[in-house]
């Protein structure tokens, strides 16, 4: 009989996983469905070109702000898990909920895995931070600076 330790799953994060996927997969599909019907004709206004820049400029952003906020949390995450796996010697931590079964891994494994886990934090966290400085005031000039 094997003397392997696993960390079983959490039902309620689990189940928030399925419907922020499914969230990421239905948001794409609305905004094609969405953005026709809120498009100005060519016989429009100029104001109301203006308002649907100004629309256009407040979707994309928050969109965008939506996904560094996630991808953030989770360079976080990672980074917490690497330090209390390094902390504790046990990799994931105690005290962490996990959407599927884990192989909890104790000793030199652990360790390694911990040091992995904080570089990516470190680089997925990088990784956006430099991205926002590019992506925020590209999206600002790209649909006009009103």
């Amino acid at each position: 009989m094997s003397n392997k330790l696993y960390l079983e799953p959490n039902r309620k994060l689990q189940i928030g996983s399925f419907f922020f996927f499914v969230l990421c997969i239905v948001s794409p599909i609305f905004l094609k469905f969405l953005l026709p019907q809120i498009t100005p004709d060519l016989n429009s206004s100029a104001e109301e070109f203006k308002a649907f820049h100004i629309l256009l400029k407040l979707i994309m952003n928050s969109t965008y702000l939506i996904f560094v906020i996630c991808i953030l949390f989770l360079a976080i995450s990672s980074l917490r898990a690497g330090y209390l796996a390094l902390k504790l010697g046990r990799y994931p931590p105690p005290d962490t909920i996990l959407p599927f079964r884990t192989r909890i891994y104790k000793g030199k494994r652990a360790i390694f895995s911990g040091y992995i886990s904080i570089l990516f934090g470190i680089l997925v966290g990088l990784l956006v931070v430099i991205q926002s400085f590019y992506m925020i005031p590209a999206i600002n000039y790209s649909f006009g600076g009103y």
